[in-house]
C-alpha cells in the first residue's frame, strides 16, 4: 500500500497569525509558516521580563509560545525535554511565505541545521532587518528561493507563488507529494497595488491542481457582527481604502498641514514608506526617517528621496550610522516643521517631546500601536493627546476582505478547503462545499477525496 503524506496543524486554527503546519511524508518533511505564538500566558513578557538567551527556547516552549515540534531546535535547548533534536532529524526544512512576525518570529530559535526557504525579495529584507538589528537572529541556512523554479525537498515539490500583501516577497506555497497537493495562500489581499498577482497565484495554483487548500481567514466576522451570508465576489468594497487610496488620502492630508507631519508606519511596508515620501515631496516637504527605517528602505529599491534624523533613541551598528546619508537634526527640523514630514515609530515616541508640534498633523498608518486590540493603544492615545497634535488614522489591511476571500476560495476549486488564521473560520467554511475545520493533535491522511484522521496500521 502506498505511503500516505501526514499533515499535522500546530497553530493558526483559530487566531490571527501563528500558523505552523507541518506535511511529513516517509522521513521527510516540511513544516510552514514558523511565527510567535501569543498567547495568555506569554504577554507578560510585553513588559520588560529579562529572558536568559540560553533559555528562551525552553522558556517559549514552557509558555507554548512555541510549538513542541520534533527536529526543529538545537539539542542544548530542549536537553532533557521529550523532544528529537534537529541534529538528529535532518530531513525537516521551513518554509516561510512572508517576513510578518507571526509568520517568522520564531526563526531565530531554529536550530541553525534546519533549512529555512523563502523568497528572493523575502531573504534581502530579512539580511537587513537583521543588519540593524530588528529581532531577527541571523540563520546560516536562510535559501532564497526564485519563484520561477519549484523546490525538491525529498518527495515534495514546493512551489512560491507571488501574491500581494503589505510586505515584500508575499507568497502562497504549492506543495506537491507524492498523494496529495496541497495550496496554503499564506497573507493574501485584492486590494494592494498588485492585486493580479494574487489572482496569478489562484490560477497558477488551479492548473497545478489542489486536494487541499488552506485559506487565510482574518477578515471574517462573526455571525453577531455580520449575521448576512458571505457572497464571492472579486470587485472590492466601494468604501475600500486601498494601497494607492493611502497615497492619495496622505497627500492630501499633509495639503492641508501647516505644522510638522509625524508619521508612523510599519517599516516593513516598503510601499508605505514610497507613498509617504511621494505624498511628502508632492506637497513640497521631505519625508524625514529613522536610520532603522532608511536603512531597510534603501536595500528594498527605495531611491533615496529622504533626509535621516540624526538624533533618534536607536542604538545600533556603527556600519549602519556611519552610512552616507543626508542627516538632520532636531534643530534644523524646528526651524521649519511646515517643511518635513517625521516618520517615528512608537518605540521612538519620546523623540517627539523635542519638536514644534504646533499646527502639527500626526498620521497614524499601519505602524505600532496595531489598532484598538494592541494593548499598547490606550498609552499610545493618551500620551498623543498629552501631545496636543491631531491625529488621524489611515488605515489599508494587508487581508482580503470576506466576499474577495471565498471569490478566491471558490476559484482555487480544491477538494478540501480550510480556513485558518482566523477568529471565525466557521464562516468561510459554512461557505463553501468541501470544507473542514480540522484540530490540534490528529494527524490527518488524504483520502477518497478527504481528510480523515490517520489511524495506526
Amino acid at each position: 500500500m502506498q505511503e500516505k503524506t501526514r499533515i499535522r496543524f500546530w497553530g493558526g486554527l483559530s487566531t490571527i497569525g501563528g500558523t505552523i503546519v507541518s506535511l511529513e511524508h516517509g522521513d521527510f518533511r516540511i513544516v510552514f509558516d514558523f511565527g510567535i505564538i501569543e498567547t495568555k500566558t506569554s504577554g507578560i513578557l510585553r513588559y520588560g521580563i529579562h529572558m536568559k538567551s540560553e533559555q528562551i527556547v525552553r522558556d517559549f516552549l514552557t509558555l507554548r509560545r512555541l510549538k513542541p515540534i520534533s527536529g526543529l531546535y538545537r539539542a542544548e535547548d530542549i536537553e532533557g525535554l521529550p523532544l528529537r533534536p534537529a541534529e538528529a532529524d535532518g530531513k525537516t526544512a521551513v518554509c516561510i511565505t512572508h517576513l510578518h512576525i507571526d509568520h517568522m518570529g520564531a526563526l531565530s530559535l531554529l536550530s541553525p541545521s534546519v533549512p529555512v526557504f523563502l523568497s528572493e525579495p523575502s531573504r534581502t529584507l530579512y539580511e537587513a532587518l537583521h543588519f540593524v538589528e530588528d529581532g531577527t537572529e541571523w540563520n546560516p541556512q536562510i535559501q532564497a528561493v526564485d519563484t520561477t523554479k519549484p523546490v525538491a525537498w525529498g518527495p515534495f515539490t514546493v512551489k512560491f507563488l507571488e501574491v500581494d500583501h503589505d510586505v515584500p516577497g508575499a507568497c502562497a506555497l504549492h506543495i506537491a507529494a507524492p498523494d496529495v497537493r496541497l495550496l496554503y495562500t499564506g497573507d493574501v489581499r485584492l486590494h494592494g497595488r498588485h492585486p493580479e498577482k494574487t489572482r496569478r497565484m489562484a490560477e497558477t495554483a488551479r492548473t497545478l491542481g489542489i486536494d487541499v487548500a488552506l485559506v487565510e481567514g482574518t477578515a471574517l466576522r462573526g455571525r453577531e457582527e455580520t449575521p448576512l451570508p458571505i457572497k464571492a465576489d472579486s470587485k472590492l468594497p466601494p468604501d475600500v481604502i486601498t494601497e494607492d487610496g493611502v497615497r492619495e488620502r496622505m497627500a492630501a492630508l499633509i495639503a492641508r498641514a501647516k505644522g510638522l507631519v509625524v508619521i508612523n508606519l510599519y517599516p516593513r511596508n516598503v510601499e508605505r514608506i514610497d507613498a509617504a515620501m511621494d505624498a511628502a515631496i508632492r506637497n513640497g516637504r521631505t519625508l524625514v526617517l529613522d536610520p532603522r527605517t532608511a536603512f531597510v528602505a534603501e536595500k528594498m529599491g527605495c531611491a533615496r528621496r529622504f533626509r535621516v534624523f540624526s538624533g533618534g533613541h536607536q542604538t545600533m551598528s556603527p556600519d549602519v550610522l556611519q552610512n552616507a546619508w543626508h542627516w538632520i537634526d532636531v534643530d534644523e527640523i524646528n526651524h521649519d516643521p511646515h517643511l518635513f514630514a517625521l516618520q517615528n515609530t512608537y518605540q521612538n515616541s519620546l523623540d517627539l517631546l523635542r519638536f514644534r508640534l504646533h499646527d502639527g498633523l500626526y498620521i497614524h498608518t499601519g505602524g505600532t500601536p496595531l489598532g484598538i486590540y494592541d494593548p499598547r493603544d490606550p498609552s499610545f492615545r493618551d500620551f498623543v493627546s498629552f501631545l496636543g497634535i491631531d491625529t488621524v488614522p489611515i488605515y489599508c489591511s494587508g487581508h482580503a476582505f470576506p466576499k474577495n476571500l471565498k471569490y478566491l476560495a471558490e476559484r482555487l476549486n480544491a477538494t478540501v478547503t480550510i480556513p485558518l488564521h482566523s477568529l471565525h473560520p466557521e464562516r468561510l467554511a459554512i461557505e463553501l462545499c468541501g470544507s473542514f475545520l480540522p484540530q490540534y493533535g490528529v494527524q490527518y491522511i488524504f483520502k477518497n477525496g478527504q481528510l480523515v484522521v490517520e489511524t495506526p496500521t
